[in-house]
């Protein structure tokens, strides 16, 4: 198990419940959280009621390297007892529990704790660096369990990430000022570090590395079609594929950014697009451009989601839909394309120099139209410290299929559970400077990535309205 939470109950023997029995059930639904959400439980077998106590627990959990400290407020507890444990440094879950009766004397006064905790945190401990969820009900109430897999989830991503070697190869595309970022900042922020490499060290992978028949069997079987002008060029992109897996592996990178042209079609006479694709598909994310925050965002989707992530433009929008067009030149990953429509092409761009001059058509990219349902974007910027998070539906538009490469239109936009217009939408993203690279994932997990984000310190971009469309 990667994440170690520690589980700490306190009471207050001046209320009348029942103290004894309601700290047993707490470890016991600790247990079964843990074999439920697959983490390693860290319990002490006994309640704590004293200062001096906790804090000797305290010191345990630290020797042990826990992940996350779950706090359940028993009873209501003292407040420099809920300091004390506000300045352990541990990500915090506090949970508070109903009253056992609605008459009568009060038993617990376990969700006044519970306000107590927080307000402490964020009052008299506002200047110290705090990051926690709160939590309320019984472990078998459904909030309570989107809440806590939500915030288990975020952590084991986080935890991921800062074990993230992060390959930055030959550097950010031309003129791509918006999507530069500090690696030490980074580092800082979510502990991932950030290796960067000439384009020449990935080439020389590249050039050691042979055609793969087999390879190039699995890509063609994997698509509905491949097109007539990129058959000749699909044992170059098995090379180019190994050769990136390879000098991953050697360089021990978890995840790559890479500027993939103008070097890839004057130096190798092709775009990478499929292979990016493809190694994303396998687990190892290569982000397009050598766009470090978007490898980043990418990362997180993929770890939360568990699926494979993508990096595209914003490209277009259908104001009568209410829906953008996110699409690239050809680099999702071929699971993301809907059924019948995932082909094999040349790059829509011909030419084997950037100013596209001798009309050489060359390959290979992904091309698709992207499987419908919900997907969630992310797009980390300003050194990680903020972020776009939204959700929306893939659908069909009213302007078309969308241009050639990789492409949908995202409708149904919500921001944090409510519709987001197309206009607030714009409004945010060109007042923000929202960068042009947005990351998605299949799947709702919005709730997952604003906790990591929480967790983090990112602050999540709110819309900004009144752009009157």
């Amino acid at each position: 198990m990667e994440l170690r939470v520690g589980a700490l109950g306190l009471v207050n023997h001046t209320f009348p419940g029942d103290m004894d029995g309601t700290f047993a059930r707490f470890e016991a639904d600790m247990r079964a959280l843990g074999r439920e959400l697959d983490f390693e439980v860290v319990a002490a077998g006994r309640p704590f009621e004293k200062l001096e106590d906790v804090e000797r627990f305290l010191g345990e959990l630290r020797d042990r390297g826990i992940d996350f400290l779950v706090v359940q407020v028993c009873s209501i507890s003292s407040g420099r007892i809920m300091e004390a444990i506000g300045r352990s440094g541990f990500p915090l879950g506090i949970w508070g529990i109903p009253e056992p009766a609605a008459e009568g004397p009060v038993r617990l006064n376990s969700i006044c704790g519970l306000n107590m905790f927080c307000s402490i945190l964020r009052t008299w401990l506002r200047h110290v660096p705090v990051s926690y969820q709160w939590f309320y009900g019984e472990r078998t109430d459904p909030e309570f369990s989107s809440r806590i897999a939500a915030a288990v989830r975020s952590l084991r991503a986080l935890k991921r990430l800062r074990k993230l070697r992060l390959g930055l190869v030959g550097g950010v595309a031309p003129g791509f000022l918006n999507v530069s970022a500090d690696p030490r900042l980074l580092r800082a922020r979510f502990g991932v570090e950030v290796l960067e490499y000439e384009f020449s060290d990935l080439k020389a992978a590249i050039d050691g590395c042979p055609a793969d028949a087999a390879l190039a069997r699995e890509m063609t079987d994997e698509v509905d079609a491949v097109a007539d002008e990129v058959k000749a060029a699909i044992p170059l992109h098995t090379r180019v594929y190994g050769g990136i897996r390879k000098f991953a592996e050697d360089n021990r990178l978890g995840a790559l950014a890479i500027s993939c042209w103008p070097k890839f079609r004057t130096e190798l006479g092709m775009i990478p697009c499929a292979a990016c694709g493809r190694l994303t598909d396998t687990g190892l994310v290569a982000a397009c451009e050598g766009d470090v925050e978007g490898a980043l965002s990418m990362e997180l989707l993929a770890s939360v989601a568990g699926r494979a992530p993508m990096i595209m433009d914003f490209t277009d929008i259908d104001r009568e839909a209410g829906a953008i067009l996110y699409w690239h030149c050809g680099n999702a990953p071929a699971s993301c394309g809907k059924r019948g429509t995932v082909r094999l092409a040349p790059h829509f761009k011909p030419g084997s120099r950037v100013t596209c001059g001798d009309n050489v058509r060359v390959g290979t990219v992904y091309e698709m139209t992207f499987e419908p349902g919900e997907y969630t974007v992310l797009r980390l910027m300003a050194d990680g410290s903020r972020c776009l998070l939204m959700s929306g539906e893939m659908q069909d538009g009213a302007r078309g299929s969308g241009f050639d490469g990789t492409r949908g239109w995202l409708g149904a936009l919500r921001y944090d559970g409510r519709e987001l217009a197309l206009p607030d939408l714009l409004e945010t993203i060109m007042s923000e400077g929202v960068p042009h690279h947005h990351c998605l994932v299949k799947g709702n997990v919005v709730a997952e990535v604003a906790q990591c984000m929480r967790w983090a310190g990112v602050e999540i971009i709110r819309p900004v309205g009144g752009s009157g469309g």
